[in-house]
Order: structure tokens, then sequence, then C-alpha cells
């Protein structure tokens, strides 16, 4: 995966341990404690290096992936997640932003998508509203202060590598917490930590949530049409839109056509079945025709391209 400075440390086991997956499928949960969905973009053997530390009234996420993945969905309805992303990536994007290197704030329920790069680190804290809003009235500030934040990167009032450190140390005593009281002291720091990244009279930082229309109505339509192969054209008739108006989406959005990504899509289901129903008799052809791949000969040449093994070897590899 990356190297062994860009890891986390994950030499004590903490709350749901560690996973490492080959499986895409196994990411749509409710891993960041909210409902995002992903898909692999790039070829080869997938794997997470994922880890959270469970609080009273918040939780502390973070992840590390070998494979470019995009992701679309929405953030806790009843928390705000603040994320530190620890480098920028030209290759990249949250919500139409570049990702850069520092914090980003999303609101309850934000709607979300973005391309991200193989090998990136990042780390995520979702607070519950009520804990936030009492952690505020304990400074003496206003509560409502809260309805003024934006959502997308915000300016740290201190410098980023202190902040980052910051959140590690409290990550790691987090993880090696011991009584409740402890947990709670913890938690606290870590939400007074986010205090003082935002500052402690929140301004607008970012403009509106930017969810474009167009995409979400792709996304559901390719998620929809799983067990066939859909052309660009039926596509267009469905968006209302033009054939460069779609282009153009998807190629910012995916970074290839809709169709390509669509195939990537129905050979992420295939996997997801070998992998989940790895005794069933004849699985491989059954998933094959129900993601709408009627040549097995061509299904394995290009499942072999993307994953970097044959649909036989995966099952073999998981006996």
């Amino acid at each position: 995966m990356a190297s062994d400075e860009k890891k986390l440390s994950v030499t004590k086991a903490i709350s749901s341990g560690i996973q490492i997956t080959s499986n895409i499928a196994d990411l749509d949960t409710d891993f960041m404690v909210a409902d995002i969905r992903h898909s692999q973009l790039s070829s080869g053997h997938f794997e997470a290096q994922l880890q959270r530390v469970t609080l009273k009234n918040a939780v502390f996420d973070s992840g590390l992936f070998n494979q470019r993945l995009f992701g679309m969905g929405a953030m806790p309805g009843d928390a705000y997640t603040l994320s530190f992303l620890t480098e920028p990536s030209e290759e990249g994007h949250l919500n139409k932003s570049p990702i850069t290197r520092g914090a980003w704030i999303f609101q309850p329920g934000d709607e979300i998508y973005g391309n991200v790069p193989p090998d990136f680190l990042w780390l995520t804290l979702c607070i519950q509203r009520t804990a936030l809003e009492e952690c505020l009235e304990k400074i003496g500030t206003n509560p409502a202060c809260l309805a003024m934040l934006g959502s997308g990167p915000v300016i740290p009032q201190t410098e980023i590598a202190k902040l980052e450190q910051v959140y590690k140390n409290l990550y790691h005593d987090a993880c090696a917490m011991g009584d409740v009281g402890y947990a709670d002291s913890i938690e606290e720091k870590l939400i007074f930590t986010f205090l003082d990244t935002i500052g402690s009279t929140p301004s607008r930082q970012a403009g509106a949530k930017i969810q474009p229309p167009m995409l979400k109505r792709i996304e559901d339509f390719l998620r929809a049409n799983l067990d066939r192969p859909i052309t660009a054209t039926e596509l267009c008739v469905y968006l209302g839109c033009s054939r460069r108006q779609l282009e153009i989406a998807s190629k910012n959005a995916y970074d290839m056509g809709p169709v390509t990504y669509h195939r990537r899509m129905r050979l992420n289901e295939v996997r997801r079945r070998l992998l989940s129903e790895k005794g069933k008799h004849g699985i491989i052809t059954s998933a094959a025709y129900d993601s709408g791949f009627s040549h097995l000969g061509r299904l394995s040449a290009d499942y072999k391209s993307l994953f970097g093994e044959s649909p036989r070897q995966t099952l073999q590899r998981i006996a």
C-alpha cells in the first residue's frame, strides 16, 4: 500500500479493529456514520485500511485505500463532520474543490461526492450536534453560531501541522482509552480541538453545498441498471441533456465516460457476489448473467484487467 510513514499505527486493537478487504462492497456501509457509496475506479487488487474509535458523542474514523475511489452520499444528519486531509492531491476532488492539505468541514446532512486518489490518508471526526452545543456553552459561546458554518475547506486558527499532530496524539490516546471517564475526557479534548480549528466565532468559510443534480441522477440511473449494459444515448434521454453535457459531467466526476464507469460498477458487483457467495454452485455464471454479462470469456478478460485475477482465481484465493 503506502509507505510506513503514511500508514497509521495499528499496533493496538481499537473498537471495531482493522479491516483489510478486497471487496469494494464492504465499504458501502455505515463506516463514517454516513451514507457513502463507493466505486473502485482503478484496476488491480483493492485493499483498505480502516480504523474507528467510537466515543459517547463522537466517532473518529481514519482510512487509507490502495486504489482510487469515487464516493458519493450524505454526511450524518445529526452531527458536524471535520476531516483532516493530510496532503494535497492533483488527482482528487471533493464537491468540485481540489483536495488540499488541511481541514474540511461538513454540515449535518451535507451531500458530498469525491474522487479520492490511492494511498491518501484521512482522519475524520463526527460530533453530535448536542455535544457540540454543550461545549460551546461551556466556553461562553452562543450555540447559534453553528448556523453560520459553511461547508468545505476552512481556514484553521493554528498551523495545520500542529493540529494534525494534536489529532493524531488524541487518536492514539482514544485507541488506548481505559474507563468511561477517561473516554469522556478524550472526547471533550477532540471537540475542543474541533472548535479551535474553526474558531470560537465560526464564519461561513465556503459557499453553499454543491451536489450537481445531474451527477446524482446519473449515479442513481447507473445503480438502478446494474443488471444490464446501458448506452450513452439512453442516459442522455433519461437526463434530458446533450451527449457533450453528459461526457463533461462524467469526466469531471469519474475521469472516464459513463458507459466505462457503469461497466466497472457491474464488474464490482460480480466481484461482490463471488466474495459473498463463494460456496454457491455456479456462482460465476449466475453473478455474470445477473450483472448483464452474457459472454463469460469477455467477462473473465475484463475482470482480470480490472482486478488482476480471473473470477475463478478469486474463488480459489478465498476458498
